[in-house]
């Protein structure tokens, strides 16, 4: 079948068909050539590029290939082995990367020091805690929680963090 499309959006859909069927496109992939479809003028946003390119595609999984567009834009380059960062990590690193200030520096450092050889050693620096600040060590304890208690109408609440017990719910309590 020879398609000769009528303008370049045409061209980028035309070949997104034809690599999915042939190939089966990552999401890294899917991501990544939405955001080079923005960035040559193809299309006025990410969003319009996704639901031109991907429009017949549910909306759960466009929306998964948008979560990816964040790896796109922080790690393009860093990464030898884009195409086989699975969904369930890719997903957790885009997480990641909106919710920890520098991840994303840190991760292509991390990269570029190890040099991984292969998509498994590269996922593994992708994934490791060892990527954030203050990883392995011991979380902090939760602050204690205020005890309440209540016995003949009164009701005493006890906050450890302050040192402070405070009884209130009758008019016979006074204060000292």
């Amino acid at each position: 079948l020879v398609r000769r499309p009528k303008d370049s959006s045409e061209a980028y859909v035309a070949m997104v068909e034809e690599n999915e069927i042939r190939v089966g496109l990552s999401y890294y992939e899917r991501a990544r050539i939405a955001m080079k479809s923005v960035e040559q003028g193809v299309y006025p946003d990410l969003k319009t590029a996704l639901n031109t390119l991907f429009e017949n595609v549910s909306r759960a999984k466009r929306s998964k290939i948008k979560s990816f567009t964040r790896l796109v834009a922080t790690l393009d380059g860093a990464l030898s082995f884009p195409a086989q960062i699975g969904e369930r990590l890719g997903l957790e690193l885009a997480k990641r990367l909106d919710e920890e200030p520098g991840l994303g520096e840190r991760l292509r450092g991390r990269l570029a020091e190890a040099g991984p050889a292969n998509a498994e050693e590269e996922q593994r620096i992708l994934s490791a805690p060892a990527a954030t600040p203050g990883a392995g060590k011991t979380p902090a304890p939760a602050k204690p929680k205020p005890e309440v208690a209540r016995k003949g109408g009164v009701r005493v609440r006890y906050e450890p963090s302050k040192d402070r017990a405070t009884l209130d719910g009758l008019d016979a309590v006074t204060h000292a």
